[in-house]
């Protein structure tokens, strides 16, 4: 039996490991990420986006990252027409066997609604975040991919194993978010974390 204690220990162990990543990457200033280190040359400018230009480099950047979570949403496009090509009588969507497909337009479904908040949420704060933190952008989108992996195939395996994929996809679009709301009102979280670390 799956009781609210299993909920409660998958939410947890989400929790940690995320965390513990976030201050892996954090301490070593995303070395595992050099490969996406934000192309801008190194100016004094220390306002977090100085010209027009610097903004749409941040954006085009942000959006090359985009690739991975397009790729996710692909696969599970290929998923469900795999489910519907699987069970012939599910093929015409009106026929009333929707419950062959359920699953997989669930998990799509939820995707592309948790890729929305996302890809939003990660604009905004590539855009008003000061340029050292810009590491956070492909580790946001790095853990945003393993989280919807995760995820699905937690629910393909059972519903109630998705927990621990749904975590990991919000903790990063809740930090990010916050971030952004207290950037709006012009405190720099992120610097007050340097300094405190």
């Amino acid at each position: 039996m799956y009781s609210t204690l299993h909920v409660v220990i998958h939410i947890i162990i989400g929790f940690i490991s995320y965390f513990t990543v976030l201050a892996y990457i954090w301490s070593t200033r995303a070395e595992p990420f050099q490969v996406f280190v934000f192309p801008l040359s190194n100016s004094s400018s220390e306002t977090s986006s100085s010209s027009s230009s610097e903004t749409i480099t941040r954006l085009s950047y942000t959006l090359r990252l985009q690739v991975y979570p397009v790729e996710v949403l692909q696969f599970l496009i290929l998923a469900v027409i795999y489910c519907r090509l699987r069970h012939f009588i599910a093929r015409n969507p009106l026929a009333g066997n929707e419950h062959l497909v359920e699953k997989a337009n669930r998990i799509l479904g939820n995707t592309v609604e948790q890729m929305f908040y996302f890809e939003l949420t990660l604009f905004i704060f590539a855009v008003t975040v000061h340029r050292k933190y810009l590491f956070l952008v492909p580790f946001s989108t790095a853990v945003f991919v393993v989280g919807r992996v995760v995820f699905a195939a937690g629910y393909y395996f059972h519903p109630k194993y998705r927990v621990v994929g749904f975590v990991w996809t919000m903790l990063p679009v809740f930090l990010l978010q916050a971030v952004n709301f207290f950037a709006f009102h012009g405190v720099d979280v992120l610097q007050q974390i340097d300094q405190w670390w």
